[in-house]
């Protein structure tokens, strides 16, 4: 008859499509060929559509008060000069009380190292960290500076160090990053620290930020068009942040006769006061308050020229919730009336309780 036969136009359509499929793998090849990025990066299209690789995810952040341009600071201070807690949730850890110092700028945290032969760490303790026994984890930073030959940046498990890599630190900004497995089945600590090695010079670097996460690859940085490196993330809630520090440290800064509330004579030589925290602290805390006798408890208005000084004592008798409950004692043999309220207040110049259940 002239015509086709259903299988030859059967033939025919599978050779055609076929084609098509090896000419649309070939375009896909040249195309995918062309495209390169980074981790952490998706393909996007820019103004004209042509597709280009874009900054696409980031991992949840395991620090609190990561971005240290502007961190939470409830101790006050600009520049900490000895072992112990700085910045919240951040402490130095060192040989000693000299030689190691953390100051706040704009650009971030300058962590120096002005003595030789000394060493240190400035570093955060994550609480509860078994969760991580088996998994691949990564900790980086942004930081420049001027230590020669480096800075180490590691993370311990009840300080045995589980990784460390060196970091030869230039006059601009670049991203250092550690990633490993953690092995360890009995892990109770885990501490991410950048410090000091005993054997290097003095020097300082300055850390704009850290992160770490789960995960193989870093999240914290990525270049921008012009090859800088940017932090991929927006600058933290600080109001989130805050709430998440005040869950191991808060500070009751306290003006000239300030009232700090009601309490009741529990016995001749305690009074008892209960306190309202921000926030339900993860344990009882231990208290602080500068030396000498710096709180009144005042029995009524027409008693205040008798009313005793007292000292505040250094631990808290419970923790309910946020329900905070702390004894004052009475000084210069004056003894209370048990059950007698009393209003708590400062004397006559600035302080603080500081409340800490810091790690």
């Amino acid at each position: 008859m002239g015509g086709a036969t259903p299988e030859g136009e059967a033939a025919n359509s599978e050779n055609l499509a076929g084609a098509v499929r090896t000419g649309t793998q070939h375009l896909l090849a040249a195309k995918q060929d062309t495209l390169t990025g980074l981790p952490g990066q998706v393909v996007g299209f820019d103004t004209s559509g042509a597709a280009l690789a874009v900054q696409g995810w980031s991992n949840p952040n395991l620090l609190d008060n990561w971005s240290f341009s502007d961190p939470i600071n409830q101790r006050g201070q600009t520049e900490y000069y000895s072992r112990g807690y700085t910045i919240d949730r951040w402490k130095v850890n060192g040989a000693s009380d000299t030689g190691l110092s953390v100051q706040l700028t704009s650009d971030g945290i300058v962590f120096k190292k002005s003595v030789a032969d000394t060493y240190g760490s400035f570093c955060q303790k994550l609480e509860n960290p078994e969760w991580l026994t088996g998994k691949t984890v990564t900790f980086s930073m942004l930081a420049k500076g001027n230590t020669d030959p480096y800075l180490l940046i590691y993370f311990n498990g009840e300080n045995s160090g589980i990784g460390t890599t060196s970091v030869p630190l230039t006059d601009d900004w670049n991203l250092y990053t550690i990633t490993k497995t953690i092995t360890r089945s009995d892990i109770t600590a885990v501490q991410i620290s950048v410090g000091y090695q005993k054997a290097d010079p003095v020097g300082s670097t300055i850390i704009r930020a850290a992160k770490f996460e789960l995960g193989s690859e870093q999240t914290l940085a990525h270049r921008d068009e012009a090859g800088n490196w940017v932090l991929s993330d927006p600058p933290p809630n600080k109001a989130l942040e805050l709430a998440k520090c005040q869950r191991y440290f808060v500070r009751l800064p306290l003006l000239p006769y300030q009232s700090i509330g009601i309490a009741q004579g529990f016995t001749g030589t305690r009074a008892r006061l209960s306190l309202y925290l921000p926030q339900p602290m993860r344990a009882t805390p231990s208290l602080n308050a500068p030396p000498g006798d710096i709180f009144q408890l005042v029995e009524s208005p027409a008693s205040e020229a008798t009313s005793p000084s007292a000292h505040l004592s250094t631990s808290a008798t419970s923790l309910s919730n946020n329900i905070l409950t702390l004894e004052l004692n009475p000084q210069d043999g004056v003894s209370l009336s048990v059950g007698q309220t009393y209003i708590v207040r400062n004397k006559e110049t600035s302080a603080y309780i500081d409340i800490s259940s810091d790690l």
